[in-house]
């Protein structure tokens, strides 16, 4: 008889001791805190906030509310119908994702979304990316920003020239720095390559062209919008401290 009375109790510390191993499995499989905001060249990644689709919804509905204009060519475009400014315009990354996935040895730019919080964090990043004309951007393609010798304007009024068998792309000079920034900035933030020739033509570029009060607004929204300031524009002239 009295063990009959004690089987409640011993079903009871059983029920409890279940429910207690059961919250820690839980705590011991809980997603980390998010890391991947914080500045510099120890940041760790979290895919949870690295989404490119919505990076590009922030780009259109946050950076640019209603207007706004090319990084390349200055040309005027309106946001507020999206079937229409599709026809045009679309996103540009300064850093190409080409470059990006050979420096990561991710395999292609999918197989890399996939696999590679590292190359998602780097591909929704704001700070590398601008509206630029859709025949611009592909002209541009992948190739490493340079001067280019004597070479006949394709775009009209804009300044934009391409040397597709040298593969250099040479922005305007009133945009020079904006692109070295952002070369710049990805290339400090995620730890990516810049060859030296390359590295040493976008310090001379910031160095002469300063941030504009349309670059300093534009860098404020995205560090508002995705936690992450780009030094090279809010603190210039930045000095990293390794030079």
């Amino acid at each position: 008889m009295k063990l009959k009375k004690q089987l409640p109790t011993f079903a009871i510390v059983v029920i409890l001791a279940a429910v207690a191993y059961q919250q820690q499995q839980q705590s011991d499989t809980a997603v980390p805190a998010d890391t991947s905001r914080q500045l510099g060249p120890k940041r760790q990644y979290d895919a949870r906030n690295d989404s490119y689709s919505d990076a590009l919804k922030t780009l259109w509905t946050a950076v640019y509310p209603h207007t706004g204009k090319t990084l390349y060519c200055d040309a005027a475009f309106s946001t507020d119908n999206r079937r229409e400014r599709k026809k045009y315009v679309n996103a540009e990354h300064i850093y190409p994702m080409s470059w990006v996935s050979r420096a990561l040895d991710c395999g292609s730019r999918k197989a890399c979304r996939e696999n590679s919080p590292r190359f998602r964090a780097i591909e929704s990043d704001l700070h590398n990316i601008y509206p630029a004309l859709i025949d611009v951007n592909k002209a541009r393609s992948n190739y490493r920003f340079g001067p280019v010798a004597g070479e006949k304007r394709r775009f009209g009024v804009c300044d934009f020239e391409v040397d597709e068998r040298k593969r250099i792309a040479e922005p305007p000079s009133a945009k020079r720095g904006e692109v070295a920034r952002s070369m710049l900035y990805l290339s400090y933030q995620y730890q990516l390559p810049l060859d030296k020739k390359t590295q040493t033509l976008m310090r001379r570029w910031d160095g002469i062209d300063p941030p504009s009060d349309e670059e300093r607004r534009r860098e404020k929204i995205i560090h508002r919008e995705q936690g992450r300031e780009n030094p090279f524009i809010r603190r210039y002239p930045f000095k990293r401290t390794s030079d």
